[in-house]
């Protein structure tokens, strides 16, 4: 009997070290962000203002849509590198579709109707054509990039009005986290359910091991490549979609967006500080050119000024050539370069 307990009491502390072995492993990396977060605020206090923590917040729940159908890709043991060219290509495809009068929902239905046909072009490739996923998601990448470059034209399609999504980003709960933060960690807890504590997620698994021998088995590896590349592309369009609302713009540089005016005030102000330079560049250029002519005299044959050897002589033995020389002049075509 002793030893009985004895062996039960050995097994509770056994299974109670692996679960606390299990609960390290998987939240050491929330631990580490805590840490770091501490000693930087502690330094950088205005990193916990509430508009900072909203603006944080916006961009990791922004990406975590973007990457959330990327993880069940790499858990198969595949890879779809297309997912950031697919939120531009969603974006942009947003933004022009509501240029064109399509209207919010038909533009959000455009754009994750794009990263539904790009996921399903991805899995065929790959599931049904047996092509490596790198070299697949890499010239798909490049096919989204030039679309949405070719909707765009280069230029950065503005939002004037707000849509449906507006309210998901807007601050709540005491003004420091915005809504969308909710249904995205809804959203990652079912992927996680799905993962780890369903059949399709042992599947998953099994499939990054030895899919010849879960194929033998009689699981549908080709429906289950296809579905993990939609849901892919799905949540990165969807991404997009919200970058468009939430930026008030679309661009065909998914690099660009982030430096993009949240508001849709900015539009304006950039617009103007942008004419406002525009004038006062072409002021003092003017000006330049006025100095330049009175310095050189009366305009010689074909409208250029007329040389004056005996002035520019008298001034390089008087020492003012060399000041001419490295005086910098303003030119529209080559910036501040020396007058001669």
């Amino acid at each position: 009997m002793t030893m009985i307990l004895t062996e039960t009491v050995m097994d509770r502390r056994h299974s109670t070290g692996r679960r606390l072995a299990r609960l390290t492993t998987n939240l050491w990396l929330v631990a580490a962000l805590v840490l770091m977060t501490a000693a930087i605020a502690s330094q950088k206090p205005q990193l916990l203002d509430p508009g900072n923590i909203v603006a944080v917040l916006k961009s990791f729940s922004i990406m975590v849509m973007m990457v959330l159908g990327l993880t069940w890709v790499i858990a198969a043991g595949k890879i779809d590198v297309s997912f950031m060219q697919v939120a531009a290509l969603s974006n942009m495809l947003c933004a022009w579709g509501l240029s064109q009068g399509w209207g919010w929902w038909g533009a959000i239905g455009a754009g994750l109707c794009a990263g539904l046909a790009v996921g399903l072009l991805n899995g065929w490739l790959v599931a049904v054509m047996r092509l490596p996923a790198l070299i697949v998601t890499i010239s798909t990448a490049g096919l989204c990039a030039s679309l949405a470059a070719a909707l765009g034209k280069g230029t950065v399609i503005r939002i004037a009005a707000p849509g449906p999504l507006a309210s998901l980003l807007e601050p709540q709960f005491g003004g420091a986290v915005p809504l969308i933060v909710l249904p995205v960690l809804v959203l990652a807890g079912v992927a996680w359910f799905v993962q780890e504590r369903l059949t399709m997620g042992r599947y998953i698994y099994a499939m990054a091991q030895n899919e010849a021998a879960i194929r033998s088995v009689g699981v549908p590896v080709v429906g289950l490549t296809l579905l993990l590349f939609v849901v892919s592309g799905v949540c990165a369009s969807l991404a997009g979609v919200i970058l468009a609302e939430n930026l008030a713009s679309g661009a065909d540089d998914r690099r660009a967006l982030p430096h993009q005016r949240t508001d849709r005030g900015a539009a304006g102000r950039d617009d103007g500080a942008c004419r406002q330079a525009q004038h006062l560049w072409h002021a003092d250029r003017d000006a330049v050119h006025r100095r330049a002519v009175q310095r050189r005299g009366p305009a010689g044959p074909a409208g250029l000024p007329a040389p004056d050897h005996s002035g520019r002589a008298a001034a390089d033995g008087a020492g003012g050539g060399d000041a001419c020389r490295a005086a910098p002049r303003r030119t529209p075509e080559r910036g501040l370069r020396c007058a001669t």
